[in-house]
């Protein structure tokens, strides 16, 4: 496999094909900061995303994220964003860069001309008790609320693969 891995392959991924020496005990957060850029025009609205994610075992990836759904509002945006993904559950020891992968129901509310802000929320549908927030931050026109289905992707970047 060549520097990044796509998330899922194998039934032990998560734990970087080594779940006994590479678990996440406590399986509580995963944190993402890379770009966002956000349209709404009337009832539509669509995102795309991408950056960087780090878990509570010290796992590192790159995440691309995009979605479409509907909104109120006029706007266009794009930013820096930084947030979390987690669990409610204190028993959920899985939660991973690679449990940030997949289908998301998100809602989002942005405002601004010129400095622009916005803070989304969102949840894993299969499995409601993982969810997440963050906020972002940059140049925009207008604002406007949005609810929308995510899709995203994850690549673990693996040392093994850099020779490490």
């Amino acid at each position: 496999m060549g520097v990044l891995a796509l998330c899922g392959i194998g039934i032990y991924a998560y734990a970087m094909h080594s779940p006994l020496s590479n678990i996440d005990p406590l399986g509580l957060w995963v944190l993402y900061i890379g770009g966002t850029g956000n349209i709404i025009g009337g009832p539509l609205s669509a995102m795309s995303s991408g950056g960087f994610v780090i878990d509570s075992g010290g796992r590192i990836g790159v995440y691309r994220s995009r979605g479409i759904g509907t909104g109120v509002g006029d706007e266009a945006s794009f930013g820096l964003s930084l947030g979390f993904f987690g669990s409610t559950r204190s028993n959920d020891t899985t939660t991973t860069i690679c449990d940030f992968a997949g289908p998301f129901e998100a809602m989002g509310i942005g405002l601004g001309l010129g400095p622009h802000g916005s803070f989304d929320i969102f949840r894993d549908p299969s499995k409601p008790y993982r969810g997440g927030g963050g906020v972002t931050i940059g140049a925009g026109a207008g604002g406007g609320l949005t609810t929308q289905f995510t899709d995203t992707e994850i690549y673990l970047l693996t040392l093994s693969s850099l020779g490490l």
